[in-house]
């Protein structure tokens, strides 16, 4: 998956701007249409969660009421997954036309050496961490003997403290 070679690159291409398909107001209404899906479909997500969370904590213990929380959290889930599903087709859908609009306005190549950056520097990111990460638990295994030796040394001065101590009373 790492090496595969990227199916989806393109040739530049002069897009005939005459085509009435693929104009740029439609495009953009379009886009405006999405937009307004994605949030009514967050919004919705964002109820679901509230009506679960509601029903995870209320304090009623009835047998009934048992039963009438497990049908909810059952719809509540059903529901949530259809609309994640739901979000995740528009945001798909948003990206293509973004896409498209920005092949047609001449900024497609921009943003998607933007995108590679980027998502080169969270890699970079993530690598130094993780290098961080084991080189700092390399350096307290390699500090354990260090800490048991200054640890014993001052068991053993106070060991000696406490026995001289004694030996003049």
């Amino acid at each position: 998956m790492l090496f595969k070679r990227n199916k989806k690159i393109r040739a530049i291409q002069k897009l005939n701007t005459t085509d009435p398909l693929i104009s740029v107001d439609i495009l953009l209404k379009r886009i405006e249409e999405i937009d307004l899906s994605i949030a009514e479909t967050t919004r919705s997500i964002f109820e679901a969660q509230i009506v679960r969370f509601r029903s995870l904590f209320s304090n009623n213990v009835n047998i009934l009421e048992n039963f009438q929380r497990k049908l909810v959290e059952k719809s509540v889930n059903n529901s949530l997954l259809w609309h994640q599903k739901r979000l995740r087709e528009l945001n798909s859908e948003r990206i293509l036309l973004q896409d498209d609009l920005d092949k047609i306005s001449g900024k497609y190549w921009n943003k998607r050496l933007k995108r590679i950056i980027q998502r080169i520097i969270i890699w970079l990111c993530i690598l130094l961490s993780i290098f961080v990460f084991i080189i700092g638990i390399a350096t307290a295994i390699y500090l354990i003997p260090f800490f048991i030796f200054i640890l014993s040394s001052v068991l053993i001065f106070k060991i000696l403290k406490d026995s001289r101590f004694k030996k003049r009373m």
